[in-house]
């Protein structure tokens, strides 16, 4: 039987390629080192690159951090077109729920967005960048969320404040949640994590679709992903 020949890649599908792995892989050392003590050396050693392939994707390493932070964007926003897609008002806040609730269970997506945060903090020539890229996530997110919000409006839900404030609540509870849980996982277990993240989302939503057997299944659930993070699911966080 006759081997089907493998499709060559072109040059712009391989450097596609290379830019992905190099990306991933300072996520994961982003994770685990922090931004300031990942080299360039380390990212091309983890990828299985050279230095070559790096300057021929990126000018510098803030470049790098700049181009991870902005993936980790474009697959959260991509997250929420598909949240407020929702067929019911019931179905739109379940999502938008769950999204939050993710977060919060996600200890490499929070672990990147402090790291990210942290070389903002201490590196004034990249604070501003990062800001502006913080900015304009929360400007697409809320725009997204607008028309979310105009439908639940359309069908007798009326959020209790401003769409801005309700994404500033939900994603800092998450993140200092996820902090929580990673430092003191004797004390603080997932499904704390989610029933705490949930009655607060139903308190200020006035959703009421959620249970103590919903927060069961999440523990369970989450004990399965340790380690690995949830798809689409944004890690740096606002």
């Amino acid at each position: 039987m006759a081997k089907t020949a493998r499709k060559r890649q072109t040059r712009e599908e391989s450097q596609a390629q290379t830019r992905e792995r190099l990306l991933e892989s300072a996520s994961k050392l982003f994770c685990k080192h922090g931004v300031e003590a990942t080299s360039i050396e380390l990212v091309t050693e983890e990828a299985g690159y050279s230095r070559g392939a790096f300057y021929s994707n990126f000018e510098t390493r803030d470049a790098l951090v700049a181009a991870v932070l902005e993936r980790e964007f474009d697959q959260s926003q991509r997250r929420f077109e598909e949240i407020v897609n929702g067929e019911s008002p019931e179905t739109l806040l379940a999502a938008l729920r769950e999204y939050y609730v993710s977060h919060a269970t996600d200890p490499q997506g929070c672990m990147l967005g402090v790291a990210i945060q942290m070389y903002a903090f201490q590196n004034s020539k990249m604070r501003t960048r990062i800001a502006n890229l913080y900015r304009r996530d929360q400007n697409r997110k809320l725009e997204i969320l607008a028309h979310g919000a105009k439908a639940l409006a359309g069908r007798g839900v009326t959020l209790p404040a401003e769409l801005e404030t309700l994404m500033l609540a939900l994603a800092s509870l998450a993140n200092g949640l996820c902090i929580s849980w990673m430092v003191n996982r004797e004390s603080v277990d997932a499904g704390k994590v989610r029933e705490v993240l949930q009655l607060t989302f139903d308190r200020v939503t006035g959703f009421s679709g959620g249970s103590r057997a919903d927060t069961q299944v999440g523990n369970r659930e989450t004990g399965k992903q340790m380690g690995r993070r949830p798809a689409g699911v944004v890690a740096a966080r606002r």
